[in-house]
């Protein structure tokens, strides 16, 4: 067995614990901040009512423009994100036409693969499209048994 002596504090120890699980702040807290932040506080001020919490500067003040820019400390901007290229309309009405066989002609029907290779988008996407948007199922059809 190794002992290892370290000569710190109880209030250092705990001082220590709370940074290890400092996390992201929580929706009650953001509400919290954005409530004050409303009333005309700014980040230092918020930070000095609640000094328990110990919240970084830094983070009050992203926070606090946050909340001017897009008036809530906890809805995201509308747009913000990837955008979804490949699920296009143009992309899902080729896949409609490309998915399924023709009225006269059986049998033109394509795969996924197929389908990505000729639109130029991959065939992960492909699928979603027929899947979400189209609401087409992939299914096979089984040989029945043969009862004698």
């Amino acid at each position: 067995m190794i002992i290892i002596n370290i000569n710190i504090s109880l209030q250092e120890f705990v001082v220590i614990l709370i940074i290890l699980a400092m996390g992201r702040i929580s929706y009650e807290d953001k509400m919290r901040i954005q409530t004050l932040h409303e009333q005309g506080l700014g980040a230092k001020a918020i930070g000095s009512r609640y000094p328990a919490k110990q919240w970084s500067l830094n983070t009050l003040k992203t926070t606090c423009r946050h909340i001017t820019k897009t008036g809530s400390a906890v809805t995201r901007q509308s747009g913000s994100g990837r955008p979804k290229s490949a699920r296009t309309a143009q992309n899902t009405a080729a896949v409609g036409d490309m998915i399924c066989s023709q009225e006269d002609q059986p049998g033109t029907s394509k795969s996924s693969r197929q389908i990505a290779e000729t639109l130029g988008i991959s065939d992960r996407s492909v699928r979603p499209i027929a899947k979400m948007d189209l609401e087409l199922s992939a299914w096979t059809s089984n040989g029945s048994a043969k009862i004698s």
